[in-house]
């Protein structure tokens, strides 16, 4: 049998173990700190990623709006352009364009002399000797080439290759080909 004392021992060693039970054992620290650990890190490279499509979406988004806005501006003028008697000395007369080196020359509507070309990679327009550039400075046109077609309607093709100044990841960029037709059908206007 057990006595008195010994009950009361018995139970204050208890009493003094479930006490210290209350924290946490080194091993459960390290394994809890593990798993937070791993959890911190899978969501940081899940939000990573996430940044990074946002950067790539903005970018794509940025040279399509370049490229649509530059295409635009161009198709309008070349298919408005009209014919050249003498008033612009890089087309030859009785010409609706002309492609020499790379630039793309034309008389817009408003009887302005029009050249289009690069110059640091950036399209720049000149008009009447007033030269301005078309694309912003976030976006890199890698080539530009016109193309005159002379045989029956008169038409310029365009090829461009542009793309944002960003060269991770994130980048983009896009090519495009278009060909665009004068209302100028011999000597007449299409309407």
């Amino acid at each position: 049998m057990i006595g008195a004392s010994n009950f009361l021992s018995i139970m204050m060693q208890a009493k003094f173990y479930k006490q210290n039970k209350k924290g946490f054992t080194l091993i459960e620290l390290i394994v809890g700190m593990g798993i937070f650990s791993m959890v911190m890190l899978s969501v940081t490279g899940i939000f990573q990623q996430v940044v990074n499509v946002q950067r790539k979406a903005i970018g794509a988004h940025n040279v399509q709006e370049s490229l649509r806005y530059v295409l635009e501006m161009m198709s309008k003028e070349i298919r408005t352009a009209e014919r050249n008697f003498d008033t612009c000395v890089d087309i030859p007369s009785g010409q609706i364009y002309n492609v020499d080196n790379g630039t793309l020359y034309l008389k817009n509507q408003y009887n302005e002399c029009v050249a289009y070309f690069l110059e640091n990679n950036r399209l720049k327009i000149a008009r009447d000797g007033v030269t301005l550039f078309v694309t912003p400075d976030e976006v890199f046109i890698d080539y530009l080439n016109f193309y005159h077609k002379t045989v029956g309607q008169e038409a310029v093709t365009i090829t461009i290759g542009i793309r944002t100044l960003d060269i991770s990841s994130s980048g983009s960029s896009l090519t495009a080909q278009t060909t665009i037709s004068s209302r100028y059908y011999l000597e007449d206007k299409i309407l």
